[in-house]
């Protein structure tokens, strides 16, 4: 299915929510703006190989810009997301949620060539990032019928960045693994610095 040159406007529901299951469906040059309670894009449980392409999203909303709640193979390309300070694109598992076991990981997702804007952001904001892997650390006892766990083997994102701002400049930073005998708990994150470091324009 494709969805393509769409002016959707939120009135507090997702503007775009695909279901368990969807797969192989095209949002492609769409406008998605106005104001939802929850997210602006929701991937539910087990869909898989859909494209979110070339879009414009400023949906005002109470969480995340959009939700990759065990949605795998998904292609997330040339986008501009305008932030407010709940965050960009979360990939996560709800586990157990409404007593359903989320049997897929949100594996094997290209992120690629997005834009993301802060220019909503207020200023006392909670710093949510664009990008967050594995974000739902779910408390309830049930969580382990899912297996989710913020590791290599639930979660895999190919995140690419194919070029900066002509203003900005990148910086390597090297780093030492602290973990000696075995890597249990241990984690690896990709973070940005704040606004006025060095990867940020400070005009």
């Amino acid at each position: 299915m494709k969805l393509i040159n769409l002016n959707i406007e939120a009135i507090s529901r997702p503007p775009v929510y695909f279901s368990p299951g969807v797969n192989h469906v095209n949002l492609k040059q769409s406008y998605l703006h106005g104001t939802s309670d929850t997210v602006a894009l929701y991937l539910d449980a087990e869909s898989n190989y859909n494209k979110i392409l070339d879009n414009e999203i400023e949906v005002n909303t109470a969480q995340q810009l959009m939700a990759l709640d065990g949605s795998a193979h998904n292609k997330i390309e040339n986008n501009y997301f305008i932030l407010n300070d709940n965050g960009g694109i979360y990939l996560y598992r709800n586990c157990g949620e409404g007593g359903t076991v989320h049997h897929q990981k949100p594996s094997f997702n290209q992120i690629k060539a997005n834009y993301f804007s802060y220019n909503n952001i207020s200023d006392n904001n909670s710093n949510n990032p664009a990008i967050y892997i594995s974000a739902n650390n779910g408390q309830q006892s049930y969580c382990t019928d899912d297996d989710e766990a913020l590791n290599e083997a639930t979660t895999y994102a190919n995140i690419m960045v194919p070029s900066f701002r002509p203003d900005a400049k990148a910086e390597t930073i090297d780093f030492e693994c602290l973990i000696a005998t075995n890597s249990e708990g241990y984690y690896k994150y990709l973070t940005c610095p704040r606004a006025g470091s060095h990867f940020v324009n400070k005009d």
